[in-house]
Formats: structure tokens, sequence, C-alpha cells
């Protein structure tokens, strides 16, 4: 995609709005095309990344904690939060009118979104770190630098390593910090 060329990318499914409405883009809603990763013959899994709630063990206050997830996890807060142009978490939400509206890669075809998704299994939650949402944002910034032309795949790269660089650092010096309040 870089310097008009064609090219495949991973990602997830926010990135449709990211990467068709990036400045001076070639890439169109009529020339993007979506598709399950290929599998191999011992594997045909699909993990979906999602963002979830829990209730903490030393919470004092389960039952109270216990009526705000049964709120939240209710159909219409759900519709209302899928609405808001986040990716619902209910499959009978792909296909309603006012949320596909709002979430342009649900109304695909050949493959659905339904048959992306279809077999697919929640991936287990992650821990997040302050060094975790930097790396999110450095990819984005990187997918933009890339599709917009303001680097090329060499300086995007460089600029990638630089600041991967800067965040692991971080890391560990915090790393440092823990271990040696452990003693």
């Amino acid at each position: 995609m870089a310097g008009g060329k064609a090219g495949m990318v991973w990602g997830y499914e926010g990135m449709y709005g990211n990467v068709t409405s990036t400045v001076d883009t070639v890439v169109t809603e009529d020339n993007l095309a979506w598709g399950r990763f290929p599998m191999g013959p011992a594997n045909d899994s699909l993990l979906i990344h999602g963002w979830g709630y829990s209730i903490p063990t030393a919470s004092k206050k389960r039952e109270q904690a216990r009526e705000v997830l049964k709120f939240l996890g209710h159909y219409d807060q759900l519709r209302f939060v899928a609405l808001q142009n986040v990716m619902p978490g209910l499959k009978s939400l792909f296909e309603d009118v006012e949320v596909v509206a709002q979430i342009p890669i649900l109304s695909l075809a050949n493959p659905s979104w339904a048959e992306i998704t279809e077999g697919a299994q929640f991936r287990y939650p992650i821990v997040n770190h302050r060094q975790v949402s930097q790396l999110w944002s450095m990819f984005d910034q990187l997918g933009e630098m890339i599709l917009s032309g303001e680097r090329n795949v060499d300086e995007a790269f460089q600029w990638a390593q630089d600041e991967y660089t800067i965040i692991r650092l971080a890391y560990q010096k915090a790393a440092t910090k823990v271990i040696r309040f452990r003693w």
C-alpha cells in the first residue's frame, strides 16, 4: 500500500475506518477486502480480542459489583455501546440495521463479518500496563505514517524500533523498582 503498491495488512476491525480515512490514502471501501487469516491443516481457530469486566477477589462489595455487571451485560446496554461505534459483543447485533450503519465492516459480504468470526473464541484477558497502551499507540501511529506516505517503510521501521526501545527501557526501569520494593 505504501507508494501505491499492493499490500496485505493484519489488523482488527477498528482499522477499517482508520485505513479508509487516512489523509491522502489510495485505499477505499471499494478496493479494501477482508478475510480470515489463512489456516493450516492442524489449526482453524480464531481468537477475538475484547475488553472485559471482572470482580476483584478482594472486593468487599461483590453483590453490588454483580449488579453493575448485569447492567453492563444487558442486551440494551450492549446495543447502546455498539451504537457508539464499538464492535458488538453479541453476534445478534451483527445484523442490527442501526449498528451496521455505525460500524461499516459489519456490512461486508463474501465473507461477511459473521463468517469471518465464525467459531471464534474470545482470547484470554491480559493485564494492561502503561507500556501496552504505548505499544498500541505506536502501532496506530506507524500505520498512519505508512498509509499517509508521511514516511517510507524504512523510515517508519526505524521510527518504530526507536519507539519500542524507549517503551522497553521504561518497562525495565519500572520492573527494577518493583523488584527493589519486594526485598
